[in-house]
């Protein structure tokens, strides 16, 4: 017997905005399509909540009155439990 297959169907960009002044930032939403396929012959039932975790980083070059230069890099890390029975309310987001 086998797990069911879980598979991304298609990433979306929308919304994609940043800026380098007054202070740098970014702002995008993010739409993924999946397709969960179970090739077992029997029922998988599932309780309506999907554990989801994303990571991200980004690297750049932080340069003080243009003498002197460092590369930084800014990781984070999320999970958050989708429940899919009450319309997709989001639970224990946890970002480090």
């Amino acid at each position: 017997m086998f797990g069911p297959n879980v598979e991304l169907t298609s990433i979306t960009v929308k919304n994609l905005r940043y800026s380098n002044s007054p202070s740098p930032s970014f702002n995008a939403t993010m739409v993924a399509k999946m397709s969960i396929k179970n090739m077992n012959f029997w029922i998988f039932q599932f309780l309506g909540i999907l554990k989801l975790s994303s990571h991200a980083q980004f690297s750049g070059t932080i340069s003080s009155m243009k003498i002197i230069k460092n590369m930084k890099i800014a990781k984070m890390s999320c999970t958050l439990s989708l429940n899919l029975t009450s319309g997709g309310l989001i639970n224990n987001l946890i970002c480090q």
